[in-house]
């Protein structure tokens, strides 16, 4: 079967940004399974759409002809993008179905002032945000606390827990495993199982500060 003909179409107030912004937004989030139109230059290909039912609410228009509107083609186009459960809610509940068939008359015949909040609360660009630049942040600024934190104990670790220091890790860990036995790992865990010589402290302390580094200054 043709892919055209698999998608559903999603048609909208053309004239409406507030609907422009919504159409394009879902349709995107749906990669490519919704052809979002201006019922304005569709509706002869939709000779079964009623042009005022179409002006007054957004009509979602399956492969077999039979279309939603309203708040039901608006959870039937988030189910197209992957997102279910509201449109599973929406159609087992009748109160659930009447507060949002409500809402969206609401909604509808408000559209000048919802625009308005959706370019304060979204901007304009109808794109769906990947938080990637804030993840980028997030992982650089976790990367140079770790950095630091690792650069710290560096210079300290062989006087805290070396072999001369003020609770040598070996006799540590030594007396860990004495009393617990086997599961010494499970409730001491650390890679310091491993090797506790003042050699492997201070490389796990060098490689915790070049990784940290390599994050803080490379990103995600």
């Amino acid at each position: 079967m043709d892919e055209a003909r698999r998608r559903v179409t999603l048609l909208f107030d053309g004239d409406c940004g507030f609907c422009r912004f919504w159409a394009r937004r879902w349709a995107m989030k749906a990669d490519g399974a919704i052809d979002e139109r201006p019922f304005q230059t569709s509706l002869q290909d939709f000779p079964q759409i009623d042009p005022a039912e179409a002006a007054r609410a957004v009509q979602l228009v399956f492969p077999d002809g039979s279309s939603v509107s309203g708040a039901e083609a608006v959870f039937a186009t988030m189910a197209a993008g992957g997102l279910e459960w509201p449109g599973t809610v929406y159609a087992r509940s009748a109160i659930v179905r009447r507060v949002c068939d409500v809402g969206y008359d609401f909604v509808s015949a408000r559209r000048p002032l919802f625009s308005r909040l959706t370019r304060l609360f979204w901007g304009a660009d109808p794109t769906p945000s990947t938080y990637r630049q804030g993840t980028d942040l997030f992982l650089r600024a976790l990367g140079a606390v770790y950095a630091v934190a690792f650069g710290s104990l560096w210079g300290q670790i062989t006087g805290l827990i070396g072999s001369d220091g003020i609770l040598p890790a070996d006799r540590f860990l030594a007396a860990a495993h004495s009393h617990l036995g086997a599961l010494s790992g499970w409730y001491v865990p650390t890679i310091f199982w491993l090797s506790s010589t003042d050699a492997a402290l201070r490389y796990v302390c060098i490689l915790g500060t070049s990784a940290g580094a390599a994050i803080a200054l490379l990103g995600g």
